[in-house]
C-alpha cells in the first residue's frame, strides 16, 4: 500500500480506495461535530463517535423508566398510577402500530402523537365500561408530553415531536341537583344496627363498624374511613330511628 490506498487500478483495488475514501470523510465528519459540540478533542472520543459509541440511542422504554425512578418521590402514589396507566396505554399503541414492543425516542414525531391520540379514541380498555373520554385522551397524552419533554431536557432526543400539537380539551360544568333529586337522597333508608362501646353508641353500615367519638373516629374497616363526631351522630340516631339513652 502507498499513502494509505490499494494498488492498482483493478476493480478490488477501486472498491477498497473507494471504502478508505468513506471512511477518512465520515472521521473528519466526526471531527467537525466534535469541535462545533465544543468537546475535548482526542482520539479516543473521535473514534467513539465514529463507531456511534459516545451517545446511546435510547427507547421510550429507557424514558419510562427514567421518569418513573426520578419521580418517585416528587409526585404521589396516585399520580404515579395514573402515569403507569398512560405508559401502559403508550406501549398498547407501539405494538398495536409499529408491531414492536419498544420505539427510538428520536423516532417519535408528531405523526406519533397524532397517532396515539386516534389510538385512545378508539381503544376500549378493559377496567373501562366504554371508550376513553376526551379529556381523559388529552391527559395521556399530556403525560406522554411531560415524559418526553423530560427526554429533551436531558438531551436524549434533539427534537421536540409536540410542537406542532394542541391539546383540545373540552369544557365541562357539574349541573345542580334538583329538587326532586334531593328529595330522593333525603328520604334514602338503609339498614343501621346500633351497639354499647364504652358508654358511646356506635353505628354499623354494612361491611363498616364504626366507634364515634368528638372529633374522631375508631374504625374496624380501613378501606373507608369516615370522620363522625357527637352532634353528628345523635343527628343519625333521631333520624333513622331515634335511639334512646337505655340503648
Amino acid at each position: 500500500m502507498q499513502r494509505q490506498k490499494a494498488k492498482g487500478n483493478g476493480k478490488d483495488s477501486r472498491h477498497v480506495n473507494l471504502y478508505f475514501d468513506e471512511v477518512k470523510s465520515e472521521i473528519v465528519k466526526c471531527y467537525r461535530d466534535l469541535k462545533a459540540e465544543t468537546r475535548v478533542l482526542t482520539p479516543q472520543l473521535i473514534k467513539a463517535r465514529f463507531l456511534g459509541e459516545d451517545k446511546k440511542i435510547h427507547s421510550l422504554n429507557d424514558i419510562i423508566e427514567y421518569h418513573n425512578e426520578k419521580m418517585a418521590i416528587k409526585l404521589c402514589a396516585k399520580t404515579l398510577c395514573h402515569y403507569r396507566t398512560s405508559q401502559n396505554y403508550i406501549l398498547a399503541y407501539v405494538e398495536d402500530e409499529y408491531k414492536i414492543s419498544d420505539i427510538f425516542l428520536k423516532d417519535l414525531d408528531y405523526a406519533f402523537v397524532i397517532g396515539f391520540e386516534s389510538f385512545l379514541r378508539s381503544y376500549r380498555p378493559k377496567h373501562y365500561q366504554g371508550k376513553i373520554g376526551n379529556n381523559a385522551v388529552m391527559k395521556h397524552i399530556q403525560r406522554l408530553r411531560k415524559m418526553v419533554t423530560l427526554a429533551y431536557h436531558i438531551e436524549w432526543i434533539e427534537l421536540d415531536p409536540f410542537v406542532k400539537f394542541k391539546p383540545k380539551l373540552k369544557k365541562t360544568e357539574r349541573e345542580f341537583l334538583t329538587d326532586i333529586e334531593l328529595e330522593v337522597i333525603e328520604n334514602l333508608r338503609f339498614p343501621v344496627i346500633f351497639f354499647r362501646c364504652c358508654g358511646i353508641f356506635p353505628f354499623w353500615i354494612p361491611d363498616r363498624l364504626f366507634c364515634p367519638v368528638p372529633l374522631a373516629y375508631r374504625h374496624l374497616d380501613l378501606r373507608c374511613p369516615v370522620v363522625v363526631g357527637i352532634p353528628s351522630f345523635c343527628c343519625l340516631c333521631n333520624r333513622y330511628g331515634g335511639l334512646s339513652s337505655s340503648g
